[in-house]
């Protein structure tokens, strides 16, 4: 056939050729047929797979075909692994070649790829609890491990990341107890990570470490808070710390008691840390008061007031007696007492009464724990209108009788005034001053100056300025009457009890056993007339003055027998005379009248006639600023009025001294020893320093050398041991008129001395 298909090869195709006839003619025809188509082959799609577990790898199956034309392929893998074999993680290309029969081929190829997504296993450290002020990281607490199905250990990457619930304030205490929480992160080669969680507890439980200051003794005027005594110290593991104090003491709520000022402070000092922790120590702080008191008074040695007018008491202005002190912790009090004239105690002497007289005020401080200290000065209160210590004034004569004790000072002021003494008169241990003094003995006025008296009393003198023009007459009669009004003559009959309240009067009488008081405040009269008791019936005539009177008397006052004249009443002074001149009188005649006033006559006599009886003496209670006193009979006492209470008094009550008795006694002369064994001599006299004193004398006792003023005031005082020699006095005068008396035993002698500026 000449047509079709022929095999692969050569094929000889014999052609014959016969005609009609059935001629035949042959040829032969080779036919060559090659094969030069490839076969067909296919390889699987890309086959992508995850490893399979457990194994770095998967198990793939795949199919390859193929196919060719002609009969007789054979497929070789010329790379890759076969189907059903263990992929390795990655990328395995995997190529087929098909050979047909005629060596004619076809490849294909196709990859496996398989991915590792299998995670390492991680195991962590161990959770743990640290101090806040431990290693937190992984040197101290451990690191996380891994192992993988593909990654060495050694290539697997680890690390750790962390979450804490610290808070971000250090003075928080989460800031240190708290959590760290860590993550770690094992990841392959792969990028395929496990993560497992460490707790890392923070914890602070550490307490501080103190350390407390030095346990101390202080003074309780030092500060004992810790600025002085110490603070504490401290430390702590983590956090700052704050350090408080708390104290405990022994000491009393009272400051009046010791123990507000000696005890012990117990002080606890603490550190706490943020987190709460705290630990303690205890300082011992002993306060104590081991000092004195500072006192300090206002007026050192003795200061002189005068009474306040109208009254026996001076009133203390403000402060100027009130003393001050200082402590090193506390006054606790300060505090006076009064002695002598005034008594009493108290905290501020402001407005207190001082009674006319000498006061000891004593200042005593006492501070919290009891420790005392005081200080004294004296107040002087004299008379306001009798400064000095002169009781008896005069200014040309003061002359006593027998038995008279005078308890006070006596002046006479005229260059050749004259005092004079009589047996058994009493003056001392006060003094006279006058140019002329006699005595009679047995007397005692040791004190005797012969020179003219000088500082004395000085007071303004009230003249009667009164009138009775237009004034009536009147007698009072009727008892318990009070008289208003003022009158020109008044008589208060006897044994009658009146009230007088004027103070404009003539001529007053009082007659025997009349009871008169005067209430107004300054009287003028032209004369008093005070007629005496009965004394066999014990009646007394009595005046008294309810006010500190001023009584203006024109002419005289009369005082006789057994009269009571403001006995116990207040300060009185009577004003004998006017403006006119004269010569008025003061007299108290009789005994048994006590007359409590200050008398001043300038012009004109004080007279006062005692009786015999020393049972039954004239009581002269005041000062007296005159011309003359004329002193007469016996048993007569002149005393300073001090507002005290003196009723009826007698001799023994009044402390007359022992030589009085109704037996007179004879007391020893003072005796003075010759000129010759006993001469002093005083030189350089006058002088602007130092003097000396030169003692001619034959005893062997002490030479006592004292110098006063004209006031009799003692200002230098000294002792020579000798018998007799030179003495050196060192000047510590002002300028002035002193006298100096030097004593020996019973030997006395007085020098004037000269002392310049």
């Amino acid at each position: 056939n000449a047509s079709g298909v022929y095999p692969v090869g050569t094929t000889s195709v014999i052609w014959t050729v016969t005609d009609i006839h059935g001629n035949t003619n042959t040829c032969t025809q080779t036919i060559t047929v090659t094969d030069d188509e490839a076969p067909a082959i296919t390889c699987n799609a890309p086959i992508s797979v995850n490893n399979d577990e457990g194994i770095c790898g998967a198990v793939v199956d795949y199919t390859v075909t193929y196919s060719d034309n002609c009969p007789g392929q054979t497929v070789a893998q010329t790379a890759g692994l076969p189907s059903g074999s263990v992929f390795p993680v990655g990328v395995t290309t995997n190529t087929f070649v098909v050979t047909d029969a005629h060596n004619n081929t076809a490849t294909c190829s196709f990859t496996v790829t398989v991915t590792d997504n299998e995670t390492p296993t991680i195991v962590c450290p161990s959770n743990k609890t640290v101090n806040c002020q431990d290693d937190k990281t992984p040197t101290a607490n451990g690191t996380a491990t891994a192992t993988d199905n593909c990654t060495a250990a050694s290539n697997i990457v680890i690390n750790y990341t962390d979450v804490s619930t610290q808070n971000a304030s250090s003075s928080n205490a989460d800031y240190y107890n708290y959590v760290i929480t860590r993550t770690w992160r094992a990841t392959d080669v792969a990028g395929n990570f496990s993560e497992c969680v460490q707790t890392i507890t923070v914890q602070d439980v550490t307490a501080p470490v103190i350390t407390c200051p030095a346990s101390v003794t202080v003074n309780c005027q030092d500060n004992n808070t810790s600025s002085s005594t110490g603070v504490a110290t401290a430390t702590d593991n983590c956090s700052p710390v704050t350090i408080t104090q708390s104290q405990t003491s022994t000491q009393s709520s009272n400051p009046n008691t010791g123990g507000y000022y000696n005890y012990v402070i117990t002080r606890t000092w603490r550190a706490t840390d943020v987190t709460g922790n705290f630990s303690e120590c205890v300082q011992t702080i002993t306060v104590q008061d081991v000092t004195n008191p500072v006192i300090s008074c206002p007026v050192s040695g003795n200061a002189i007031r005068l009474t306040n007018p109208g009254l026996c008491t001076y009133k203390v202005q403000s402060t100027e007696f009130n003393a001050t002190a200082t402590d090193n912790c506390s006054v606790r009090s300060l505090v006076y007492t009064l002695t002598g004239a005034t008594t009493g105690t108290g905290t501020s002497l402001k407005d207190v009464l001082i009674t006319r007289g000498t006061t000891t005020v004593t200042w005593t401080a006492t501070d919290g724990v009891g420790h005392q200290v005081s200080c004294s000065f004296t107040i002087l209160v004299n008379d306001d209108q009798n400064a000095t210590d002169y009781m008896i004034y005069a200014e040309k004569e003061a002359k006593f009788s027998e038995y008279h004790f005078i308890g006070g000072d006596v002046g006479v002021t005229a260059s050749n005034g004259k005092a004079d003494f009589k047996k058994y008169d009493v003056l001392d241990p006060y003094k006279v001053t006058a140019a002329n003094i006699s005595f009679d003995m047995p007397s005692s006025v040791a004190n005797r100056f012969y020179f003219p008296a000088t500082g004395g009393p000085a007071p303004t003198f009230y003249p009667y300025n009164g009138s009775t023009t237009g004034l009536s007459n009147i007698d009072v009669t009727v008892n318990n009457t009070t008289l208003n009004g003022n009158y020109k003559d008044v008589k208060v009959k006897n044994g009658i009890t009146a009230t007088i309240t004027g103070n404009n009067f003539g001529k007053i009488t009082i007659e025997e056993g009349a009871k008169v008081t005067f209430t107004a405040a300054v009287i003028n009269m032209k004369e008093l007339t005070v007629q005496k008791g009965k004394k066999n019936d014990n009646i007394l005539t009595i005046v008294n003055f309810t006010n500190s009177a001023s009584v203006k008397v024109k002419d005289r006052v009369t005082i006789e027998d057994d009269c009571r004249v403001n006995v116990n009443g207040p300060k009185v002074t009577f004003y004998t005379g006017d403006n006119t001149g004269g010569d008025e009188k003061f007299s108290v005649r009789g005994e048994n009248t006590q007359v409590t006033a200050n008398i001043m006559v300038p012009e004109g006599k004080l007279s006062v006639h005692g009786g015999n009886d020393i049972t039954r003496p004239t009581i002269m209670i005041g000062w007296y600023i005159i011309e003359k006193l004329d002193g007469n009979g016996k048993y007569v006492y002149w005393k300073k009025y001090n507002c005290g209470t003196v009723t009826n008094p007698s001799f023994s009550r009044m402390e007359v001294p022992a030589i009085i008795t109704k037996a007179p006694v004879v007391v020893p002369a003072v005796t003075v020893t010759p000129a010759q064994k006993f001469e002093v001599k005083l030189y350089p006299n006058p002088t602007a320093g130092d003097f000396n004193i030169q003692v001619i004398t034959e005893s062997s006792e002490q030479i006592m050398v004292k110098i006063m003023n004209v006031n009799g005031t003692v200002v230098q005082a000294s002792i020579k041991l000798t018998k007799q020699g030179l003495i050196t006095l060192v000047s510590k005068l002002s300028g002035g008129t002193y006298f100096v008396e030097v004593t020996q035993g019973k030997n006395r002698q007085v020098v004037k001395l000269i002392r310049l500026n």
